[in-house]
């Protein structure tokens, strides 16, 4: 019996396996990115057989989606699900993502920021605009590995992402800009290109040194704070 026969047979059970299957494909696409990982990668990361992996997911395609979609909403639920999953296209991950990153819901501290005119505390609202921003990209971290492992592979991924980029470099260099002609920042000869490299920070302290595996690796909660505090003193001062 092939893999594809085993797969036809529908069953409900708990999310709890396929959240593992999903967790392991994760790992092997940020390593090899989408065109060179295999069925076979990843069943090896997991430790069981290529063939069992068709009794969750019909192939690699529907296999990406899911880590994307777990790589912006976390883990799946413990609910129960039929499985194998229905069949996803990359097409559909594309667009599933164009309308689950939403700059208005998913960043409402800098939305308000960016409407608005400078609070008495502007300190205050630096902290509050970066922290958010940290708590926004540790949580896709995930999303920003795979995606950037997998770009030269998929085109269409590849320039949503760089739309993605694009949009949180602007609006950050928006803040920075309105907020230095308010006189509310220290005067800066460049403010779009220290808005870039704070948000460069944040990115390195947020998704790039946690997955690092360094054993000299910051604390997340210790990295969080100074990237608050970097900000501040840099933008504000005393």
């Amino acid at each position: 019996m092939t893999p594809h026969a085993t797969a036809a047979r529908r069953r409900v059970t708990p999310a709890r396996r396929l959240d593992e299957v999903v967790e392991a494909a994760s790992r092997v696409f940020a390593d090899k990115g989408y065109r060179r990982a295999q069925m076979s990668d990843v069943a090896r990361e997991l430790g069981v057989s290529a063939g069992n992996l068709y009794n969750y997911v019909p192939g690699k395609e529907t296999l990406f989606a899911l880590v994307l979609r777990r790589s912006v909403d976390g883990p799946l639920a413990e609910d129960a699900v039929e499985l194998p999953v229905e069949p996803m296209t990359l097409a559909d991950s594309v667009e599933w993502l164009r309308g689950r990153l939403d700059f208005v819901s998913d960043f409402p501290v800098m939305e308000a920021a960016l409407a608005g005119a400078p609070p008495a505390d502007v300190a205050e609202e630096v902290r509050a605009v970066v922290l958010e921003l940290y708590d926004v990209l540790a949580r896709v971290g995930d999303l920003v590995v795979v995606v950037e492992s997998s770009g030269s592979d998929l085109r269409a991924l590849a320039e949503f992402f760089l739309e993605v980029r694009r949009e949180t470099f602007s609006r950050m260099a928006r803040y920075v800009e309105s907020r230095v002609a308010a006189d509310a920042f220290r005067p800066l000869e460049e403010p779009a290109v220290t808005a870039r490299l704070l948000l460069e920070l944040v990115n390195w302290s947020a998704v790039r040194h946690p997955r690092r595996r360094d054993p000299e690796s910051l604390p997340p909660e210790a990295a969080r704070t100074a990237a608050a505090e970097i900000a501040v003193n840099a933008l504000v001062g005393t």
